[in-house]
């Protein structure tokens, strides 16, 4: 920006587009990282008011897919919706939303494009599973124990070169722990993933 200010009459319009273009990734990657470092700051010193409740899944997942639909596009994904229209959670419904918005940004980011994202969930007596499934590139064998592992974190470019924080995946770990779930990825190199976490009925 200081560069912009000093030096704009010496550039064309089409340098100067560049550099506003390069200053607002940059911007927003900032914010995702500020956003991202405070949200698991707050998650760490219990901070976030965790108030559960019996809430019906499709809506929640409606609503984020409804933020997810221009990310999708882009990249011309396609995201379909396997789950049942009467399947109810016991869940913080916020935080299922992150969870829920963080597995499929994921998904997003590491399919290709015209790729193709499915979202299911299998139930038992006592609990939910739910998976976000991809076809994308799938996850190196060494690195998929240390997802979840704060000593560990990392950020891989997507397909489209996408950047990341490193820390969604840990939010999603806080998150369903805090409702008494659990969360693991199951993923082949060059066939995709699945990211499965559970909730309670």
């Amino acid at each position: 920006s200081e560069l912009l200010v000093e030096k704009i009459h010496d550039h064309t319009i089409g340098e100067i587009e560049q550099k506003m273009a390069d200053l607002s990734d940059s911007q927003k990657r900032v914010y995702q990282l500020l956003e991202a470092i405070l949200l698991w700051g707050q998650s760490q010193s219990d901070k976030i008011p965790y108030t559960p409740q019996k809430i019906k899944f499709l809506e929640i997942l409606q609503n984020v897919l409804s933020d997810m639909k221009l990310a999708a596009n882009a990249k011309n994904i396609t995201i379909n919706d396997n789950t049942q229209e009467d399947l109810f959670v016991f869940a913080d419904k916020d935080m299922v939303k992150t969870i829920l918005r963080n597995l499929i940004s994921n998904a997003l980011k590491f399919t290709n494009n015209g790729g193709q994202i499915d979202i299911g969930a299998t139930q038992t007596l006592s609990n939910i599973t739910l998976i976000v499934a991809d076809n994308g590139i799938g996850i190196v064998p060494e690195k998929v124990n240390t997802l979840f592992d704060i000593s560990q974190t990392q950020t891989t470019k997507g397909t489209a070169n996408e950047g990341g924080t490193g820390l969604g995946l840990l939010l999603c770990k806080d998150f369903v722990e805090k409702h008494g779930g659990k969360i693991w990825v199951e993923s082949k190199l060059g066939q995709g993933s699945k990211f499965k976490f559970t909730l309670p009925i």
